[in-house]
């Protein structure tokens, strides 16, 4: 049996982002996602919205069919 796992190139947060300490987040996704680590992505609200900051992921957790990744940002391209 297979595992399906989608490989991301953008965090898509959907406004489910949590906010952690200065500029580090917490985002949760069903599925196996796999996000390259310490590369910076873009970061947009939905799939098809523009960017509105740079980030890099620096943990990637797996657990019962769910993606958890922390990130931080580098840049924001504007005001939240």
């Amino acid at each position: 049996m297979g595992m399906p796992l989608e490989v991301q190139t953008m965090i898509v947060t959907k406004g489910k982002a949590e906010r952690q300490e200065d500029y580090s987040y917490r985002l949760v996704k069903a599925g196996y996602r796999l996000y390259p680590l310490d590369v910076p992505l873009t970061v947009h609200k939905t799939k098809d919205a523009k960017s509105h900051a740079i980030a890099t992921i620096y943990s990637l957790t797996w657990h019962e069919n769910k993606t958890e990744i922390q990130y931080k940002l580098l840049d924001l391209h504007g005001v939240n």
